[in-house]
């Protein structure tokens, strides 16, 4: 799904609603206080913008989390990302699957964009400087780690590769999320790795915990001490998922690691597949299920 046009749909209904507005291109440069409360946040441009709650969505480097005081407890993590886009008018073999691809030249994942052509992550690890390589030099290792069909398919099409990103992971849990005035959601409150892409998902289910628990206090005019008491349930109803589900990452994470690291362990694989490849994959999209549909029951719609 393309997430800037999510977002621009979502502002089109908040729009809806009188009381909802945006600054555009405005961000938060500090929050304001009353004593030991947050109280609201100042903007780029001077304004201050007076709040009962502010919560906080800015991400994993989040300003709101450093200027509240709020620690991360980071976990290490020994790899980051390289990240293309390929763009092409003509369907992938992929078909829709999200597709990892392990061998000696390293390991990478593919998946189809919403705009079309493919979103592809190449793995490095963390002290690995970022490779030289040309266009084509990069479409060949990838078509290296690759079956005939997709190989073929990148070649054909590698002059809409364009120059990777390189995406640093964090990973981390803040020491609390919240504090008088203040809730921290997403990956402000707890940075995500990159596998099984959650880093989103455990974002959208904060936030509807986070709506199902303050809407009925702010319809009926409740602020301060109500909205603080609630902004703990949250983060008491959250945290043991995204830390069970950061385990679960991590992993999932040390297995692709192995494959990638152990030749003798891939070729045992491939020999034996005729024989126990599918038993294997039923086992290992079971053990998946966790990481792809969550791990907590959220509460049901108003």
């Amino acid at each position: 799904m393309s997430q800037p046009a999510l977002l621009e749909a979502l502002l089109k209904l908040a729009g809806t609603y009188p009381s909802f507005a945006i600054e555009r291109g405005q961000p938060v440069v500090d929050l304001l206080w009353q004593q030991e409360r947050v109280a609201g946040v100042q903007l780029r441009d001077g304004r201050q913008l007076p709040a009962d709650l502010v919560v906080g969505c800015d991400g994993r480097g989040s300003l709101v989390r450093q200027k509240a005081g709020l620690t991360l407890q980071s976990s290490p993590s020994p790899i980051d990302l390289l990240w293309f886009q390929l763009a092409s008018p003509a369907a992938s073999p992929l078909a829709g699957s999200f597709t990892t691809l392990v061998g000696p030249e390293g390991v990478f994942s593919a998946f189809e964009s919403a705009s079309g052509g493919l979103q592809l992550g190449w793995v490095m690890g963390k002290s690995q400087a970022t490779p030289e390589l040309s266009r084509e030099g990069w479409i060949e290792r990838m078509a290296a780690l690759s079956p005939p069909q997709l190989a073929a398919w990148l070649r054909e099409w590698s002059g809409g590769l364009g120059p990777p990103s390189r995406l640093t992971v964090q990973v981390g849990l803040a020491e609390r999320w919240c504090q008088p005035g203040l809730l921290l959601l997403g990956d402000a409150a707890h940075p995500m790795g990159p596998v099984r892409a959650q880093g989103i998902n455990m974002a959208l289910r904060d936030a509807w915990v986070a709506a199902r628990r303050l809407l009925p206090l702010l319809s009926s005019g409740c602020s301060g001490a109500a909205l603080d008491g609630v902004a703990v349930q949250i983060e008491a109803e959250r945290r043991p998922e995204i830390t069970d589900m950061q385990t679960l990452q991590a992993a999932e994470a040390a297995r692709g690691e192995q494959l990638r690291q152990q030749g003798w362990l891939r070729g045992a694989l491939a020999i034996a597949a005729p024989l126990v490849g599918p038993a294997i994959a039923a086992h290992w999209s079971q053990q998946q299920q966790s990481l792809r549909q969550g791990l907590a029951p959220l509460p049901g719609p108003p």
